[in-house]
């Protein structure tokens, strides 16, 4: 992308059916790597806040990228985005991948507005409402020393020691010599293979054993802070603790991106709070963070943009339109974290 560029794109309506009226505009500005995002909206009826999301294109589906919340009074809004660098915070998706921007109604009303930057087809269904996440993608070139400032909020830089010789100890030498006779030793009687086979079975059943010690643990420890809540009586695999966005930083760094997610900040502005989940199937385990809503079309669709594409009902097998539950993503966390 040129060092300096700047352009005006207009904003339409869009439905299942296609294009509408005319509901405002966006300037786009680059300036010596400083990229700003100026959005103003009218004639927008009875909406108090819209989700603001850029989208770029993967192969033939349209996927978003959050970049925040716009508040409407009178039918008017206003929206302010600004970045320095090449890549989006909190996304794997460079600003100049961006093909346009999509603005949805926070509520039940399904208002969906759209501008688009390229020549490509642009429909709503065109965007993912699967569970399908973007593929991280790796920096064609390493940034550079002054792109490579990070704001304290983010991971510190990984240093890659040289190669040095580790020194082994008297104490492992002497472990590694009689781990070698062993091996000798069983080569040498073919009936030692099974007493082998037995001992590296006892080793990965004592390791599961261990895992499943530390994912005990850390439960544990989030059941003594946050009080426990059975949203679904038909799950008895799972459960469950009330929380709060500012929480989820008590979780491993890469799920931090879920604390300032608008749909998530959302949900829990109006029910004021969110529920952290875990499931104790063997074949399924794992964490989950679920907002509280109602289940339509929009919401389906809205939710999908933001990640949480799971819609759980209170009520076992009730997806009707209006019905209560909660839009559930997975939460990554390690069995040793």
């Amino acid at each position: 992308m040129s060092e300096y560029k700047r352009f005006v794109s207009y904003i339409y309506a869009y439905t299942k059916e296609g294009k509408g009226n005319n509901a405002g505009f966006a300037k786009v500005e680059i300036r010596a790597g400083k990229k700003r995002i100026s959005i103003t909206m009218r004639g927008i009826s009875n909406i108090p806040m819209m989700h603001v999301c850029g989208f770029c294109r993967k192969e033939e589906r349209l996927v978003c990228v959050p970049l925040g919340r716009m508040i409407l009074t009178g039918g008017m809004g206003q929206f302010q985005y600004g970045m320095d660098g090449e890549w989006i915070p909190g996304s794997r998706v460079r600003f100049e991948e961006l093909a346009g921007i999509v603005i949805s109604a926070s509520d039940s009303s399904g208002e969906t507005y759209a501008t688009v930057w390229d020549d490509e087809p642009f429909q709503l269904s065109m965007f993912a409402c699967e569970e399908e996440e973007l593929e991280e993608k790796e920096p064609e070139e390493e940034p550079s020393e002054k792109e490579g400032l990070i704001k304290e909020s983010e991971e510190e830089p990984i240093i890659i020691k040289p190669f040095e010789e580790e020194k082994i100890s008297e104490s492992e030498e002497e472990a590694v010599m009689e781990n070698q006779e062993c091996h000798q030793y069983m080569e040498q009687d073919p009936e030692n293979s099974v007493q082998e086979s037995e001992v590296l079975h006892s080793a990965q059943f004592q390791e599961e054993q261990e895992n499943e010690e530390e994912d005990s643990e850390f439960w544990k420890k989030m059941c003594h802070i946050y009080p426990k809540i059975t949203p679904f009586s038909y799950e008895n695999h799972m459960e469950c603790l009330k929380v709060k966005p500012g929480d989820i930083g008590r979780l491993p760094r890469q799920n931090w991106i879920f604390g300032n997610n608008s749909f998530l900040l959302h949900g829990y502005f109006k029910y004021r709070y969110l529920i952290f989940g875990r499931i104790k199937e063997e074949e399924s385990g794992g964490y989950l963070i679920g907002v509280p809503g109602t289940y339509s079309s929009n919401e389906k669709f809205l939710a999908g943009m933001f990640g949480f594409y799971d819609f759980k009902p209170v009520q076992k097998g009730s997806t009707a339109t209006g019905t209560f539950g909660y839009w559930c993503t997975p939460m990554e966390c390690p069995k040793n974290f």
